[in-house]
């Protein structure tokens, strides 16, 4: 029985850091995702402003606007997709955090019922 503790010593352990690696991970993506947002706003803000323009340019100059108009757009799609990989990433991350947790919680209460049996057994000698 005391065997087992260590064993399972040693599961708990293990968890234990793979939680706090999937724990860092989570803080990693919640960074990366704001990060996007803030660029998104302010890419968006720029489409906006140029939209919202109004006025009279010359050809070369109203093609210009064209040309920064569209890489806003493809930016703006860019950070679209970006942060919804980064969303999936998170969702992954979420479902693995709650399995280890599940495994976690298991070894808990085996661990528990271990110590349980140790304990009355030494009570009862």
């Amino acid at each position: 029985m005391e065997t087992l503790l260590g064993i399972i010593a040693r599961r708990e352990k293990q968890l234990r850091g793979k939680l706090a690696v999937l724990d860092l991970q989570q803080q990693a993506l919640i960074s990366e995702q704001q990060i996007c947002q803030t660029r998104t706003l302010a890419v968006n803000a720029r489409l906006k402003e140029l939209m919202d323009w109004q006025g009279t340019l010359s050809c070369h100059l109203l093609l210009d606007k064209k040309q920064q108009m569209a890489g806003l757009f493809t930016q703006a799609q860019s950070f679209l997709t970006q942060r919804q990989q980064l969303e999936n990433q998170y969702q992954l991350l979420v479902s693995q955090r709650s399995k280890l947790q599940e495994n976690f919680n298991a070894l808990m209460k085996k661990k528990e019922k271990i110590t349980m049996v140790l304990n009355d057994a030494y009570y009862q000698s």
